[in-house]
């Protein structure tokens, strides 16, 4: 109903859906335009790359909502562009938490960096210099 009421204005969310059901009923009830799947919160990326599926099937917009620092979400923002073909989006940056990553996500000109270095940029500092200091001894 608050879809009809307000077609004008596109209905964004998702951002907390546990999965891709959530996402298919809310899209096939036409309660949402932009469908922000977080894969650190809609159990990985299995299930955000079915939301990014869905979306294109229905004519919605797939615009990630970053809740890991854009980590790995810079990494499927470039996937659902090259491999699916969707629309290079804008992309949330919530920097506050990159000084305890190993390969944080850099912005350069309001726009992300293209990470180069392999994985999902998710190591955590603190964690790999235990590991490496462990590993040493």
């Amino acid at each position: 109903m608050l879809a009809e009421a307000i077609a004008q204005v596109s209905i964004a969310l998702g951002e907390q859906f546990p999965n891709r059901v959530m996402f298919k009923n809310f899209v096939q009830a036409g309660a949402v335009k932009i469908v922000q799947p977080d894969c650190t919160r809609v159990a990985g990326v299995a299930q955000f790359l079915t939301v990014s599926l869905l979306a294109p099937e229905f004519e919605l917009t797939a615009a990630p909502h970053v809740g890991d620092v854009g980590l790995i979400h810079q990494h499927l923002v470039i996937f659902n562009h090259i491999a699916m073909g969707h629309k290079a989006l804008f992309l949330e940056c919530i920097p506050h938490l990159a000084e305890h990553f190993v390969n944080p996500a850099r912005i350069a000109g309001g726009v992300y960096v293209t990470p180069q270095n392999p994985g999902a940029s998710a190591d955590l500092r603190q964690i790999m210099q235990c590991y490496h200091a462990g590993a040493m001894s």
